[in-house]
């Protein structure tokens, strides 16, 4: 019950940048998989500090981003992919550049490649 009413609370600021997740509090709270957001986060969405794109592709250019759908590109200092729980699964294919795979992907030794060597 406790679950249900955190869920009712975070969900409100999270609907309105379309960031709920799929699996409800609980699903999250027994799998481990509940993220806590920094200080002032949903106050830099509401002043478009952050800004958060959905897209299955995209592409990258000298001045941003060229997002699946939109006809403008994204001016931008800073891209975060937010792959998911699985993100070296989810974006394993997106570089060409073997050296960025590598960094990115990093090889099956690795206990967290998606973090080893980027910043």
């Amino acid at each position: 019950m406790i679950s249900k009413f955190a869920e009712s609370y975070y969900s409100i600021p999270m609907k309105k940048h379309g960031m709920v997740p799929d699996h409800s509090f609980f699903e999250g709270m027994v799998g481990c998989m509940l993220s806590t957001t920094p200080k002032d986060h949903y106050k830099n969405l509401e002043e478009g500090i952050i800004v958060i794109k959905k897209s299955k592709t995209f592409g990258f250019c000298k001045e941003g981003v060229l997002v699946e759908g939109e006809s403008t590109l994204v001016k931008s200092d800073i891209v975060i992919f937010g792959t998911g729980f699985n993100g070296d699964q989810n974006i394993k294919d997106m570089f060409i550049s073997k050296y960025f795979h590598t960094i990115v992907v990093g090889s099956t030794s690795t206990a967290t490649p998606l973090y080893r060597s980027s910043l």
